[in-house]
């Protein structure tokens, strides 16, 4: 990995960081990177850091990444996995309260073999298999 010397080593660990936080999503990243740590970064960067280190970068525009990998930690996934019955297996309603993406959380309930719930139709909803880290 090429580190530019315009970041400091902390700053380039916190882009890498940011990958796993969003799920791959440079916009989001940029975002966070600027409010919470002050650290101006464009998605080009971002995009060039996560793929020299081999990250799988989203297609621009499309919000997909080809191997559909979503990142969480074990006691993440206990936790989301948790709050299935709370939330009656609807991913959107969970994701207001526990602050994850619906997908993220419809990834890792399906993961755990837990069926995912339409919230307008109350059935069942087929979704896409992926991978949780």
């Amino acid at each position: 990995m090429v580190i530019n010397t315009y970041y400091t080593e902390e700053q380039e660990k916190k882009i890498l960081e940011m990958y796993k936080e969003t799920s791959g999503n440079a916009a989001e990243a940029v975002r966070i990177l600027k409010s919470e740590y002050e650290i101006e970064v464009s998605n080009n960067t971002i995009c060039r850091r996560w793929k020299d280190v081999g990250y799988e970068i989203l297609g621009r525009g499309t919000g997909q990444r080809t191997d559909k990998i979503y990142y969480a930690d074990e006691a993440e996934k206990e936790r989301i996995v948790a709050a299935y019955n709370r939330y009656g297996g609807v991913p959107s309603i969970a994701a207001k309260s526990i602050n994850k993406s619906p997908t993220h959380i419809a990834d890792i309930w399906k993961d755990a073999g837990l069926e995912i719930i339409d919230v307008r139709t109350g059935q069942p909803l087929k979704t896409i298999d992926r991978k949780v880290r």
